[in-house]
């Protein structure tokens, strides 16, 4: 078995700049197909996330869970369980 030096699947810059990445690598992502993307770089890698992955409490995008109807951040999630929690401890 060979071993490969890359992570993911090899793709070719086309001569206009674009890039087709594979469907299931943006599915993996939580991007579907029609949906607009944001593309930024740091000047050694290049990302691309999903724009409408806003959490419902703060606005910060990113990776969302969804909790009921809200989707939140892990801070959020965070703050609620450590404020459920004190609830708990003021009320016996």
């Amino acid at each position: 078995m060979s071993h490969s030096k890359f992570l993911g699947v090899l793709v070719t810059v086309g001569e206009d700049g674009t890039i087709k990445i594979p469907l299931d690598k943006l599915e993996t992502a939580g991007i579907e197909i029609g949906e607009q993307v944001e593309i930024f770089s740091n000047g050694e890698f290049v990302f691309i996330r999903a724009v409408n992955q806003f959490c419902d409490v703060c606005g910060i995008n990113g990776n969302m869970t969804q909790v009921g109807n809200l989707k939140m951040c892990q801070n959020c999630i965070q703050t609620l369980y450590e404020r459920a929690k004190q609830q708990d401890i003021n009320n016996p």
